[in-house]
């Protein structure tokens, strides 16, 4: 849930909603200068002995690994309907304990990139500028997962939210008498784990692998590898596959 305030008559009003909180709720607006830092790519590699080859280990277990990154906002601090240095003070170090409260990592959804959140935590300490007229600027560095994760599932049928630059069509609930063949399209960068939710006991077969899924919400030690997974759905009754694709 986004929490909005029209109280504090932010000028900007833009900002970021982080562990389920929007930043105007502090009086904070985000400046020009934020950076959304990328992920280094994370190698595996073994040297050959006698040889000036290498070899790659990177993605010995499906996709690439990342390092994670960093997302700096700067935000301007201000109450234009209260212009005391004692009310500036209250709204800062609100600010300054909701962001540092969580001990892991939590949501965080940009204004301009509603759709997606970044799992982030603040581990540095922010930086607290303050000017004469009761006004000021908060830095913060979030640190965080390389990958952002779509809010929705794939295969959601919300048109209003779908991009068709991005995004693809694709059926994810499926009713079985028998059995059937399917395909389940990971159109990301990251191998993703999903929910498998069935109203009865039903058998797996993807490759070497099969899972038994019994009644209710299923999760294995199995992920949907990048590109395309053929599966084999064995058994009779409705079967839904929920994953949220991973992107830089």
């Amino acid at each position: 849930m986004i929490v909005t305030s029209k109280g504090k008559d932010n000028r900007y009003t833009y900002g970021a909603t982080f562990n389920g909180v929007h930043s105007s709720e502090y009086g904070l607006d985000v400046l020009a200068d934020k950076e959304i830092g990328l992920p280094d790519k994370t190698k595996i590699t073994v040297d050959i002995p006698y040889s000036n080859n290498i070899i790659d280990l990177s993605d010995l277990y499906g996709s690439q690994a990342y390092g994670e990154r960093e997302l700096k906002y700067p935000f301007h601090v201000m109450d234009r309907q209260d212009m005391q240095k004692e009310r500036l003070y209250v709204l800062w170090q609100k600010a300054v304990n909701w962001l540092m409260a969580p001990s892991h990592k939590v949501g965080l959804v940009d204004d301009v990139d509603p759709h997606w959140h970044y799992l982030v935590e603040v581990q540095k300490a922010p930086s607290w500028e303050e000017f004469k007229s009761a006004h000021g600027t908060l830095e913060v560095t979030f640190t965080a997962c390389p990958f952002r994760i779509k809010n929705d599932y794939e295969g959601n049928d919300i048109w209003d939210t779908f991009n068709f630059d991005t995004d693809i069509a694709q059926f994810v609930d499926f009713d079985i008498v028998g059995s059937k063949d399917v395909v389940l399209y990971n159109i990301g960068l990251n191998g993703i784990i999903p929910t498998i939710i069935s109203d009865s006991n039903m058998t797996l077969i993807s490759g070497d692998t099969e899972i038994d899924v019994v009644t209710g919400e299923n999760t294995f030690d199995w992920n949907l590898g990048v590109g395309v997974t053929a599966i084999k759905i064995v058994g009779t009754g409705h079967i839904s596959f929920r994953f949220y694709r991973e992107e830089i």
